[in-house]
């Protein structure tokens, strides 16, 4: 479409005047195993690993941790006075590194043609910003599902992954898959409702229990659902089935960005802008790139961040603990 589509005789009734918040530049795809990280549900009580000082330099941090005891500590004596032990313990570490990052792949605006426009060029600019944060984040979500799917922690007690868990038959949902799923994240010593991320034969069980009040078999629908459910039709793809689907203990996983334009690296004046947003939908804060080039009278213009997924260590635990390899994330399918 030629930029001369935007001039101000057919400007009124562009896309955006007509739908509004329905116009496909604001539609937002569910993006489930993002918004579950990023949730209050997930964020509460848990101080972020600072590794973004607010200045825009690079950060590494450095965790230090000691491993639950286990049964193996215990010994068969009465406490002595000789001061001698038999144990000797030395703290963990784990360093944390934000190196992931996403960003547009740059766009090229000639100053030539936004003269066509009726709008502002600065309106012109967030419009495009608005056009690429959907893309951006289920981008990141396919990212986050794929970094989950290789580090998933271990059921107890030990178990192949996925677990299969009975939900559904002949379209009837069957309330012991949601019982056995429960049961597990009871097994490592997690009484919150966990975080259930997929689709599929989950979504079937989950809507139905919505509207249902009772079955053949006399459960009633309203006192099931004891989970929080994020719908993300990516994770059947990525897991490689379309009734897989992901277990978390709320506060375990933890998302971390990092943005390059801050503190003394925001720059902003009349030639080029580095500078961040905050992306209106998710909170996530955002680097903006734009730079005018004069000799020929164009613009740049990228954005993007850098982030990590940080998971409980997995040697939290000793390997004579039964929850040695556990970190509170686990891999089902739905049956």
């Amino acid at each position: 479409m030629a930029w001369t589509e935007g001039l101000c005789a057919a400007i009124q009734e562009t896309l955006n005047n007509i739908l509004k918040d329905k116009s496909p530049l604001f539609t937002r795809t569910q993006t489930g195993y993002l918004d579950a990280v990023i949730s209050p549900y997930n964020t509460a009580g848990v101080t972020k690993i600072p590794v973004d000082p607010g200045n825009g330099k690079i950060k590494t941090v450095r965790l230090t941790y000691f491993q639950k005891g286990c049964e193996d500590d215990i010994g068969e004596e009465c406490m002595g006075s000789d001061c001698e032990g038999t144990d000797a313990r030395s703290p963990k570490e784990s360093v944390v590194e934000v190196n992931n990052c996403i960003s547009t792949k740059g766009t090229i605006f000639d100053e030539a043609d936004m003269r066509n426009l009726c709008e502002p060029d600065s309106a012109f600019l967030k419009q495009y910003i608005a056009s690429e944060l959907d893309p951006m984040m289920v981008a990141l979500n396919r990212r986050l599902i794929t970094v989950q799917a290789l580090n998933f922690g271990a059921f107890v007690p030990a178990a192949a992954a996925p677990m299969q868990v009975d939900m559904m038959t002949a379209n009837i949902p069957i309330y012991i898959g949601e019982k056995r799923v429960l049961e597990q994240f009871q097994n490592l010593g997690i009484s919150a409702q966990p975080m259930l991320i997929g689709n599929g034969l989950l979504d079937d069980y989950t809507m139905i229990n919505k509207v249902g009040c009772c079955n053949a078999a006399g459960v009633d629908h309203s006192r099931v659902g004891n989970y929080q459910y994020y719908r993300d039709r990516f994770v059947g793809g990525i897991l490689g089935n379309a009734n897989d689907f992901i277990g978390l203990a709320p506060g375990y996983v933890q998302l971390l960005t990092w943005n390059k334009n801050k503190g003394d690296y925001r720059k902003v004046n009349d030639v080029y802008t580095h500078d961040t947003f905050v992306d209106p939908k998710t909170g996530l804060e955002i680097d903006l790139d734009i730079v005018y080039n004069p000799c020929t009278s164009k613009y740049f213009m990228q954005i993007g961040f850098n982030w990590e997924l940080w998971f409980l260590p997995t040697d939290s635990f000793q390997y004579c603990d039964e929850n040695y390899n556990v970190n509170y994330t686990l891999h089902f399918r739905a049956v």
